[in-house]
């Protein structure tokens, strides 16, 4: 391990962060600085660019085993995230009464590079090595936005497209963790103003090899999935009850193995989704999401189906702390699993949102039992936790989790196949906003297992620190 790539990579990151002292400086107001960052990034009528450079240091121990002793798997990295983008248009846009604010055909492009430095490492041969050359097309797309004044937006290209809270689809790239999230995709919105509501209709297809259009500088063909993966959905919001949404979907993926040495996963999956998501506030004090959907199709030429998952989360916010807002919460998941030998499989596939969503950690802990990272099946979690604000720039979040599973699960020296209770997930978490321009947070979690896992298994942990500086126009669209 190179201390000068370290140190390279600090001094990278912490150049880009100078901007944002600019504003600390002698007499000048933030609304100066921000003036004068509006002048820069957009330098010409239709021209826009940003940029954002993310530093990382993370720590993991146990968090592919949950045993200090039959693994080596603690590790430790750094980080740092670059994206640079640029966003040309709106063109060809429709002026006068009645016209849809920045109507017309837009271009952006965005590109990322995130060199990776291990300080300590586990000593097996899947983990990723340091890239210094590596410069990748995050996205790239042509956006048409109510094109010709009509109730019709088409944007096609490599996008980002999360829906809901991620339970369904998020993350088209789980490899390369939060480097990239990307769906190479075809997408077009009916806006039916009318009822407040549009409508996506979508669809995608995303390569195991990133292919299509290859890294910058670096040997071709790094592996971002398991699986070629062609997707088409429909997915529905209404806003028409003021504070509140309801979702409606339909999603349909089917994945094909592209990666060698995978004996367990299945070679082929058709996967149809459907579900619902309601979402909103009551008044100032409560907040509620409550999200459920099922899963039909077939495995390997076996038939698939009676899969399910529930998830939701209700809040509090107590009255009277409006300068320092105190929020309790508490919720309830459920993901189905599979019962053992059975022939039809009813485990809830989570193909598509294999991301932390709700834990760094846990997400990692999935590899061993489901044989990919994120893969969450076979899951009931009890959720409880609060958040507080002493200022605005500052929140401390703490939530606490129980997780157990349905259907038992036997991983040979990792999972009993006894019991219901996973264990219990501690997670804690600062995040304080600096400057407008520059954000910063600590994260920790620690998994205590339970009787679901061998009885030598030991606290799982995490930790993180990061630092964030974004530079971005933010005058307001016409």
């Amino acid at each position: 391990m190179s201390w000068k790539k370290v140190a390279l990579g600090c001094m990278f990151g912490l150049l880009a962060l100078v901007p944002s002292a600019f504003g600390q400086a002698g007499t000048t107001s933030a609304a100066d600085v921000q003036s004068f960052i509006n002048d820069i990034t957009a330098p010409a009528p239709g021209v826009k660019w940003g940029l954002d450079v993310r530093v990382r240091e993370e720590y993991a121990r146990n968090c592919f085993d949950v045993d200090d002793v039959a693994l080596y798997d603690d590790s430790n990295v750094f980080r740092f995230r670059n994206r640079l983008w640029m966003e040309l248009g709106p063109f060809l846009s429709v002026e006068g009464p009645g016209a849809v604010p920045n109507n017309g055909v837009s271009f952006y492009v965005r590109l990322v590079y995130e060199p990776y430095v291990y300080t300590v490492r586990p000593d097996v041969p899947a983990v990723r090595p340091t890239m210094w050359n590596e410069l990748a097309l995050d996205n790239l797309y042509v956006n048409l936005d109510h094109f010709m004044n009509m109730p019709v937006s088409l944007k096609v290209g490599r996008q980002d497209m999360m829906y809901g809270h991620g339970l369904v689809m998020a993350e088209g790239t789980p490899f390369d963790g939060s480097r990239t999230i990307f769906f190479d995709a075809i997408k077009a919105t009916l806006h039916l103003d009318p009822l407040v509501t549009n409508v996506d209709v979508f669809y995608a297809n995303n390569k195991a090899r990133e292919s299509r259009v290859e890294p910058l500088n670096v040997q071709s063909g790094p592996y971002l999935s398991e699986y070629n993966i062609d997707i088409f959905g429909v997915y529905a919001i209404n806003k028409m009850a003021p504070g509140h949404e309801f979702h409606g979907y339909w999603i349909y993926h089917h994945d094909k193995l592209i990666m060698p040495n995978k004996p367990t996963l299945p070679k082929d999956k058709k996967i149809n989704t459907a579900g619902a998501l309601a979402q909103g506030k009551f008044a100032k004090s409560f907040d509620y999401y409550v999200e459920a959907a099922g899963q039909w199709g077939r495995q390997d030429g076996q038939p698939f189906g009676d899969a399910w998952a529930f998830s939701s989360d209700f809040g509090y916010t107590v009255e009277g702390t409006e300068a320092t807002p105190v929020r309790v919460h508490a919720g309830y998941e459920y993901l189905s699993g599979n019962d053992a030998g059975a022939a039809r499989g009813h485990g809830w596939d989570s193909s598509l949102s294999r991301f932390p969503r709700f834990s760094e950690l846990y997400t990692r802990l999935w590899t061993r039992e489901t044989g990919m990272v994120g893969f969450e099946t076979n899951l009931q979690r009890y959720i409880a936790g609060a958040s507080y604000k002493p200022v605005p720039e500052l929140e401390f979040v703490f939530d606490y989790n129980l997780l157990l599973q349905n259907n038992a699960t036997v991983v040979p020296g990792f999972m009993t196949g006894k019991g219901d209770t996973r264990g219990n997930l501690f997670m804690g978490k600062a995040f304080y906003k600096i400057t407008p321009y520059l954000g910063s947070h600590l994260w920790a979690e620690c998994f205590l297992p339970s009787r679901v896992y061998t009885s030598n298994a030991d606290p799982a942990w995490f930790l993180r620190w990061e630092l964030t500086f974004t530079l971005a126009n933010q005058q307001k669209k016409k």
